[in-house]
């Protein structure tokens, strides 16, 4: 996690063991999208990931302070917002990641359409002249 995230837990929770069940909350949110949707997220390597991580903690803290929501469970409501914020993630990065691979293959398909389209090269249309 960024320094930042553990400093955000930290100003809301009383001691060490606190916030090691938010982290585990999250931890567990993250696991339960992994293995619904098959994918995978090593937070180090993905920066965007663990900011996504610190503003997600920022809206569930603010929404905590605020008596618009009318939280129970406060716990249930971290793990399904992380919940939440693991799949929008996950989706947007697997889109990116499609539109990534298509995009060179049809590339691909308009550099061959664009050959035929400048008509036969000229050694082809030279042959077919003799023919």
């Amino acid at each position: 996690f960024e320094p930042e995230t553990v400093k955000l837990i930290s100003l809301w929770t009383n001691n060490p063991k606190q916030v090691r069940k938010f982290i585990g909350i999250i931890l567990n949110a993250r696991k339960a999208v992994q293995e619904e949707y098959n994918i995978s997220f090593i937070l180090d390597d993905e920066p965007e990931l663990q900011s996504k991580i610190t503003q997600t903690l920022r809206r569930y803290f603010n929404a905590l302070r605020s008596d618009d929501k009318q939280i129970r469970n406060y716990e249930n409501y971290l793990y399904v917002t992380m919940k939440n914020m693991f799949e929008n993630y996950g989706s947007a990065r697997q889109q990116r990641e499609f539109i990534a691979k298509h995009s060179v293959k049809k590339d691909r398909e308009k550099s061959f359409i664009n050959g035929f389209k400048g008509g036969l090269s000229e050694s082809i249309r030279k042959t077919e002249n003799y023919k």
